[in-house]
């Protein structure tokens, strides 16, 4: 096989040298943002082969890349599941298979170390891949060999079509599936015939199924059919020659591409579509009203996009919008519209416009009250003229030309594969902006779709977890047809105002000054005893963007775990009272998070500089006034949401470890499971008196960076003052930072893990340092590299008594450690021989330092290097860093460059009298054990039911999980099924309403061994020394500059 490849590819560089040589026939260069650096050529091959090329001075890739170049291509192929034969759809996808498996091209890539994949769509195929820019001719060699091979398809290596069709089918919506069933006879777009295609390989003697495919391939792989775009940082002079070397050889076969517009778009589904009403059994215990309205190609449209513009209307979530109607009566919480971008809701017969909205159980069972909204804002949108509408549009297209103009630096790999398509099907002067931007405003157009929408011809699809509705149809019922024909406006829905957000001064306000020389490094503006203010202006991107971040630090949060728990329940409710406020300022490219940190509340705002302080005090208003019109079941609702929050964390075991680390180490950290445990008897009142009195005494640090003048941010940080109408800290002490001494010696914190179905076990082992230094980190930084693949080989492959293991450097307020944590599927017993093999890895890092080469150790230590001088990618990027050694109280703004300079002088010997010092006597260690359960039968049963209940299932700990309740008369009065309980309760739900009540944190005794045991964290505490403080810098002090 191998010695046949190496031929084909041998004669196949004979035949490029002989293309090459040709005549360019078409060239052209596409429109690109004035800030894009990039540069773009067209070209058009004699064999009928459309490419695009990219050169990119400065290459972003994909994963681990620091230190090389990197180069990724996107090729399509005008076969897609359209071209499937009639009785046969589905053999597309086996061919793409084929492709996929063979070892001409996949292994190459692998073998120098980059990723490629094949995908099939409706009306392409689609081959991209990305290598270190050195392996990219070799590359291009290898799949040009593939595109061209047409060897005879022996029977043994056609794919088993179950199996095949099971993969293509779970990535494909129940919806899609649905809808494709209703396609109309000799459509292209219908169900894959996947019974036609086992019977066909398994019974039919001549073969047919292999020479069907091949048939196929001999149609449609040819150079007239095929588009590439190509990006890497070559001259496009380069590029050209290898796009013309590589890919001139294939041949053309001369056979024009299928017509699709012969199709009538308004055929393209059976009366079925809009005439029934759908109910589809959720997979996973959610529930969804989707409405589907069968529309043109909206391809045609590109240069006004009515369709996006509606769908904006549509979704957006400002006051008066449809999805804060829904939100206010708990009937949704989230809506989207528009036509998705896959082929088979928008391709060259047709578009699927869709509305969909995620129901909550109240929703499922006002089903009524959701589609009479619905269809009163659609009849809202259509009675609206271009008056009204325009001002609306002109906004979005300002968002979209800013957006693009100041578009960020996009991986290759996936900008390749957006290139590609639009180079298929748009003009080469839009390729780069057909997608987005907003060309011009078209009445035609407009009123064209709007009357698309203004009908009740659209699909209706309601996806619950009622297992006795099942996957069936029935006729639209008369009150819902009544509902559309006889809608009643509703005054709470309105059309938005005009985006007050929106940006339209871009200047650049280091350019105005001259192009001063700026340090590289924050400096402070202001300090006070209430506040400080470090500021930088940008030099180095050359946006009109900022980056803006406060820490609102109390004393109230150490108080307490309840008072720790009412600060995230406050940073909720802020949250939710500005969340239809500033929906605007999110459209226009602003956004925002506002989040707990260790001593109070942090606010980072970013986007474009104009308006950015329109949206810091919006929320600076609402952290004072949050309370004042709060209700109590809106807090009942928010604090019950919380509780389950803190639950999802508490029984991912990883988490569960850090935060038990957390506690023993830092002075003041309140566990989850307290915080849990206290947050249930919080009162409306008691939440009232904790949000008076929050803004009153208060220490702000704030950092502005980027397109801001020294003058806007003082101001910007006295109105948040005067706002606030904040005062200095009474009591500072409570906000000092310190860390436990962990006594010599070993000691271990055992405890079940709190979700008894996962049988999962974590150790995590925290070796103590001691105070930090710019060296001693780099010493750890280098060493956790070192370790990283002898510990997963030891651990994981080796040894099996892990499936995951990483080592970390862990920091607390200047004092250093690092950890190494396991995951395991053993449960108490295998959790010891876990322990010994981490341990004896630990032990062992002095062996693996003495058998490094010292070459190895070189290349080790200029890799880590390497990463440590890479340039901040973007201006937030820039802004993190600054930030954290701002609230760290360290202000080494050049902490990356210091740690590369003290990487160049560190020796291999001195990393070995590092370990033997750290690994004698004076080890500090404390052992996290967090024990999976093992299943019982009933756990085995109820587990059968998901893939995996282990901890990693709830990865998300930020989301609030929905459950859906339904009625037994579909929607008629709210009521329950038969039996008096819910048919719907997601498997999420089922587990809190099962553990919630009785989580509870018991820290085990340990036998066996000298390790000792911690089984009271408070009383191990008392005992512990404490590092000396770091000074508390919020006290009245003279203002003073950092270098």
């Amino acid at each position: 096989m191998a010695a046949n490849v190496d031929i084909e590819i041998e004669n196949l560089q004979v035949a490029m040298e002989h293309v090459f040589s040709r005549e360019n026939l078409e060239t052209d260069v596409p429109d690109q943002s004035e800030n894009d650096k990039k540069s773009y050529k067209s070209i058009l091959l004699q064999n009928g082969l459309k490419a695009l090329i990219v050169s990119d001075p400065d290459p972003v890739s994909t994963g681990d890349s620091v230190g090389y170049k990197t180069a990724a291509l996107a090729l399509t192929v005008d076969c897609g599941s359209f071209k499937d034969p009639q009785n046969y759809r589905g053999l597309t996808h086996v061919l793409e298979h084929l492709l996929h498996m063979d070892g001409i091209f996949t292994s190459h890539v692998k073998q120098c170390g980059g990723f490629s994949n094949v995908r099939t769509d409706c009306e392409e195929t689609m081959f991209y891949f990305e290598v270190p820019e050195l392996h990219l001719t070799s590359t291009l060699l290898h799949l040009t060999a593939l595109l061209i091979k047409q060897d005879v398809l022996e029977r043994e290596r056609l794919p088993i079509i179950a199996d095949l069709r099971q993969g293509v089918e779970d990535y494909k919506a129940q919806r899609n599936l649905l809808l494709a069933s209703l396609a109309a006879d000799n459509y292209p777009h219908g169900l894959y015939d996947w019974d036609n295609l086992a019977e066909l390989k398994e019974k039919d003697p001549e073969d047919a199924l292999a020479a069907m495919i091949q048939q196929l391939r001999r149609d449609n792989y040819a150079a007239n059919h095929m588009h590439v775009c190509l990006q890497a940082s070559l001259s496009l002079k380069e590029l050209e020659q290898m796009i013309r070397r590589h890919f001139g050889v294939i041949p053309s076969n001369g056979m024009a591409s299928v017509n699709l517009t012969r199709f009538d778009y308004r055929t393209a589904f059976r009366p079925e579509f809009h005439e029934n009403v759908f109910y589809v059994t959720s997979s996973d215990g959610g529930c969804r009203l989707d409405l589907t309205w069968l529309l043109p190609s909206v391809r045609q449209y590109y240069r006004s996009k009515p369709e996006a513009f509606l769908a904006y209307l549509l979704s957006q979530e400002g006051p008066g919008s449809l999805c804060v109607y829904l939100r206010h009566r708990r009937w949704s919480v989230h809506l989207l519209a528009g036509v998705d971008d896959n082929g088979f809701d928008l391709n060259s017969i047709y578009s699927l416009f869709k509305l969909s909205i995620h129901l909550t159980d109240e929703g499922y069972k006002h089903i009524d009250g959701v589609l009479a909204a619905t269809f009163a804002y659609i009849k809202l949108i259509a009675a609206s003229d271009s008056a009204v509408l325009r001002p609306l549009y002109d906004k979005q297209q300002l968002i979209e030309e800013a957006k693009f103009r100041f578009q960020t630096h996009r991986t290759a790999l996936y900008y390749v594969q957006d290139l590609v398509l639009s180079s298929k099907y748009y003009p080469v002067k839009d390729v780069l902006t057909a997608r987005g931007l907003y060309y011009e405003y078209s009445d035609e157009h407009m009123s064209e779709m709007i009357g698309f929408l203004n009908k009740m011809d659209f699909n209706m699809v309601i996806t619950s977890g009622d297992t006795y509705v099942g996957d069936s149809p029935s006729p639209m019922p008369d009150k819902w047809k009544k509902l559309w024909h006889e809608f009643n406006p509703i005054e709470e829905l309105c059309l938005p105002e005009p985006n007050a957000f929106v940006a339209e001064d871009f200047r650049i306000f280091w350019l105005e000054l001259g192009k001063p020389d700026l340090p590289p490094c924050p400096k402070r503006l202001m300090k006070t005893n209430i506040c400080e203010l470090w500021y930088r202006l940008d030099d180095k991107f050359g946006e009109p963007k900022a980056s803006m971040s406060f820490y609102f630090i109390s004393p109230l949060q150490r108080q307490s775990a309840r008072k720790g728990a009412m600060c995230s329940l406050y940073v909720e409710l802020v949250e939710v009272h500005v969340l239809e406020q500033l929906y605007a300022a999110a459209t226009a490219g602003i956004s925002y998070g506002f989040t707990v940190g260790e001593k109070g509340l942090v606010l980072k705002v970013r986007g474009y500089n104009e308006k950015l302080h329109l949206v810091v005090e919006a929320i600076a208003q609402a952290i004072v006034c949050v309370a004042d019109s709060l209700e109590e079941s809106i807090l009942n609702s928010y604090r019950d949401n919380l509780r389950e929050l803190y639950f999802y964390e508490l029984i991912k075991s990883p988490l569960l470890c850090r935060d038990i680390r957390a506690c023993v180490i830092e002075e003041s950290h309140w566990l989850t499971i307290d915080k849990y445990k206290s947050i249930n008897g919080i009162t409306l009142e008691e939440f009232k008196a904790f949000a008076q009195r929050f803004p009153q005494e208060l220490y702000i640090q704030a950092l502005i960076e980027g397109n801001y003048t020294e003058l806007s941010a003082c101001s910007l940080l006295n109105t948040v003052i005067s706002r606030l109408q904040c005062g200095a800290i009474s009591e500072p002490q409570l906000l000092e930072d310190s860390v436990k001494e962990l006594p010599q010696g070993s000691h271990c914190i055992l405890c079940n893990a709190l979700n008894d179905r996962d049988a999962n076990t974590v150790i995590m082992n925290y070796y103590q340092i001691g105070p930090n230094t710019i060296r001693v980190q780099s010493i750890l930084d280098l060493m956790m590299q070192i370790i990283e693949d002898p510990i997963y080989e030891y651990l994981c492959t080796q040894e099996k008594l892990c499936y995951e293991v990483y080592a970390r450097v862990r920091l607390y307020y200047g004092i250093v450690g690092y950890s190494i944590t396991a995951s395991s599927h053993q449960t108490k017993k295998g959790a010891k021989n876990l322990e010994r093999g981490i341990d004896q890895l630990h032990h062992a890092m002095l062996q693996i330092l003495n058998k490094m080469r010292d070459d190895e150790f070189l290349r080790s230590k200029e890799k880590l290097i390497q990463a440590k001088l890479a340039p901040d990618e973007c201006l937030a990027m820039e802004s993190d860093r600054h930030w954290e050694e701002i609230i760290n109280g360290d202000f080494l703004f050049d902490r990356n460059q210091q740690q590369a300079a003290a990487l160049h002088n560190i020796t291999k010997e001195e990393m070995i009298s590092f370990v033997v010092d750290t690994h004698a006597a004076h080890s500090r260690k404390l052992s996290i054990q967090v024990i999976g359960n093992p299943p019982t039968d009933w756990a085995y049963d109820w587990a059968s039911e998901r893939t995996n209940y282990s901890s990693d299932v709830f990865l998300d700990t930020h989301r609030t999980p929905s459950s859906v309740s339904v009625s037994d008369d579909q929607f008629s009065d709210g009521s329950e099924n038969g039996d008096g309980k819910s048919t719907s309760v997601s498997w999420e739900e089922s587990l809190y309403e099962d553990l919630g009540s009785r989580l509870n944190l018991v820290l085990l005794p340990r036998d066996g061994d000298d390790m000792h045991t911690i089984v009271d964290i408070d009383d191990f505490k008392t005992s512990l020394d404490t590092y000396p403080r770091k000074p508390i810098r919020f006290q009245n002090a003279p203002l003073t500059d950092f270098k």
